[in-house]
């Protein structure tokens, strides 16, 4: 069986995410391939004043165009490798039409953030065979708002990237990682407490 994982990377560094769910995938029997797209835009200055600049001035031609230019890419790997398995993380640059193009694989979307805040339209969503958020809000907002059924998966971790130091001395007691807003603060005050 094949897989062909989709998803977000960012020009100054990679969260790993695409690697990780590609060997949890391969864990179980897939090989596997991955696609990126940049979250924002390609690296280097002037892909951030055409793109990034333009779109300030609502000026889209450069964005559109890298977006055009992963769509065929993705579509090229598509069709030299015939997936089983359509992996994509977030899915925001993925077009419908390429969603559509991917007819004989199953597609699986896992969006890892508020549904609403991914730039991901209700015609790509109902493109996808199965959905899974990160938010569990969204569950209900896409059956309510789309009609659309989806199922709740947070993230997890990869052994290969996270795993037990032998003979480290601890000296944390509790690690957060993540924006730190007023509730979480709180929140976090009333544990170390």
């Amino acid at each position: 069986m094949k897989a062909l994982v989709i998803g977000p990377t960012f020009a100054d560094f990679d969260l790993g995410y695409n690697k990780s769910i590609a060997r949890a995938l391969e864990h179980c029997g897939f090989e596997t391939q991955i696609a990126e797209f940049f979250f924002t835009h390609p690296s280097g200055l002037v892909n951030r004043i055409r793109i990034d600049g333009a779109m300030l001035f609502n000026y889209r031609k450069y964005y559109d165009e890298y977006v055009a230019a992963f769509n065929r890419q993705v579509l090229d790997i598509y069709r030299a490798s015939r997936p089983d398995l359509v992996f994509v993380v977030r899915g925001s640059k993925l077009s419908s039409e390429s969603l559509d193009a991917m007819e004989s694989a199953v597609k699986v979307l896992w969006c890892q953030d508020v549904i609403r805040r991914t730039g991901i339209t209700a015609e790509q969503l109902r493109r996808y065979d199965l959905r899974y958020v990160f938010d569990a809000s969204d569950v209900s907002w896409l059956a309510t708002h789309e009609n659309l059924d989806a199922r709740f998966l947070p993230m997890g971790f990869d052994p290969e990237v996270f795993y037990p130091l032998d003979q480290s001395e601890k000296d944390i007691d509790l690690f957060f990682v993540g924006i730190n807003y007023p509730n979480r603060r709180a929140l976090l005050e009333r544990l170390v407490n």
